[in-house]
C-alpha cells in the first residue's frame, strides 16, 4: 500500500503531461470539453465506491458555472429510476477496471440518445468499449485498496469541469508545483502519522466529516479505511452529521473532520469544537491557520494547493492513517479479505 500511495504524484504528473502534451489524449480531452459545453441536457456521474465519490469536487465546481449534474447511487439507480433518462443525458461513467457491476448495467440499459464518457484505467475494458468518449486516468497498477486511481480519477474530472466554459485553461506550472508540494508532504508525512492515529486509538465510534470538494475524499476515506482496518468510521457531510449523528458524541467517539478554507470553514470548526466540548477526540484536518484551545482537538496542517488538488492532498492523510490502522490491528495494509478488489457482481 505504501508504494502506491508514493506513487500519486507521479501518476498525476503522468496524467498531466498525457493530456496537455501528446496530441491523441489532448484531442480527447477537448472533444468531451466541447460536448460538455454545448450539450443542453443534465449530466449524470456514474459509479460506485471511491468511483462514486471521486466526482463530488467536479460536481461542484459545473454546477456553480450553472451546469445540473446529478450522482446517485447507480445500485438503485438501475433498478428503481431508469425512466428518468429517457429525457436524455450525459453520462460520465467512472470505474478504473471498466467492469464495475452496476455501472456496467446502467450502460448497458441506457436509451441510445444519451452520451456516454467513461473515465477509466482500463481503455479495453466493457465500459469503455459502450462509450463514445475514453479518457484513461493513467494510474498504472494499483495493489491495493483504492489510492492513485481515486486521486486520479478526481484530478481528471476535476480538470474536466475547470476547462469547461474556461477561456483561461490551465495553470500547468501551478499544477506541476503543487504536485511537487503533495510528494514532499508524503514523504514528511509518512514519518508521523501515528500521532494522528494515536488520538483517535481508544475511541469505539469514528466518523469522518466535511463539506463542499473535500467530501470527495471523506467518504472515499471511511470508504478504504473500513475495508483496509476492519473497523467501522462512517463518512458524513457535517451538515448531516448535525442531524442525528451528533448524538453520538463523547468519550467514546472520535473524528476526523476535513476543513478546507472555503466559505464553510467556520461551520466546520465549529462543529469540532462543539464535539470536542461533548468529550470527543477530533483531528483537525486543515490548510488554514487554526488557533486551538481544546486538548481534544489535535490540528494537522496540510500545505495549501490549488482547488483541483485540494481533494488529493487530504486524501494522503487519509491513506497514511488507514494504512498505520491497520498496521496496530495487525493487518496487512490494503489488503482485501472477504471480496475482491474488482466487483463485477451485484
Amino acid at each position: 500500500m505504501i508504494q502506491d500511495i508514493k506513487s500519486q504524484p507521479e501518476c498525476l504528473n503522468k496524467l498531466l503531461a498525457k493530456y496537455f502534451e501528446e496530441p491523441k489524449f489532448k484531442k480527447r480531452l477537448s472533444k468531451v470539453v466541447h460536448h460538455l459545453e454545448e450539450s443542453n441536457k443534465p449530466i449524470l456521474f456514474a459509479g460506485m465506491g471511491s468511483s462514486n465519490y471521486a466526482s463530488i469536487s467536479a460536481i461542484n465546481i459545473l454546477s456553480q458555472k450553472g451546469y445540473l449534474c446529478i450522482n446517485p447511487d447507480i445500485d438503485e439507480f438501475i433498478h428503481y429510476q431508469m425512466n428518468s433518462l429517457n429525457r436524455g443525458f450525459t453520462v460520465i461513467a467512472i470505474s478504473q477496471s471498466g467492469k464495475s457491476a452496476e455501472t456496467k448495467k446502467l450502460l448497458e440499459k441506457l436509451p441510445e440518445d444519451n452520451t456516454i464518457i467513461s473515465i477509466t484505467n482500463n481503455e479495453d475494458s466493457p465500459i469503455a468499449k459502450m462509450s463514445d468518449y475514453i479518457l484513461p486516468i493513467f494510474a498504472g497498477t494499483e495493489a491495493t485498496i483504492s489510492t492513485k486511481t481515486y486521486t486520479n480519477s478526481n484530478y481528471l474530472l476535476n480538470i474536466i469541469a475547470h476547462l469547461v466554459n474556461d477561456n483561461d485553461g490551465l495553470n500547468m506550472q501551478k499544477q506541476l508545483e503543487d504536485i511537487n508540494k503533495i510528494d514532499k508532504f508524503i514523504k514528511k508525512k509518512e514519518n508521523n502519522i501515528d500521532k494522528l492515529y494515536k488520538h483517535l486509538k481508544d475511541r469505539d465510534k469514528w466518523s469522518f466529516i466535511s463539506r463542499g470538494d473535500l467530501l470527495s475524499t471523506t467518504l472515499m476515506g471511511a470508504l478504504i479505511c473500513e475495508e483496509g482496518t476492519g473497523l467501522q468510521p462512517t463518512g458524513y457531510s457535517a451538515g448531516a452529521f448535525r442531524h442525528g449523528p451528533l448524538e453520538i458524541t463523547g468519550k467514546d467517539h472520535g473524528s476526523i473532520i476535513f476543513a478546507h478554507n472555503d466559505h464553510t470553514y467556520n461551520l466546520l470548526t465549529k462543529l469540532a469544537e462543539e464535539s470536542a466540548e461533548h468529550g470527543s477526540n477530533v483531528i483537525l484536518l486543515t490548510d488554514k491557520k487554526y488557533n486551538n484551545t481544546s486538548t481534544n482537538i489535535l490540528v494537522d496542517k496540510l500545505p495549501e494547493v490549488n482547488r483541483l488538488l485540494i481533494p488529493t492532498i487530504f486524501a494522503i492523510t487519509i491513506q497514511l492513517f488507514t494504512r498505520e490502522t491497520a498496521l496496530d490491528k495487525g493487518r496487512t495494509p490494503g489488503v482485501l479479505n472477504k471480496i475482491t478488489k474488482v466487483t463485477e457482481k451485484e
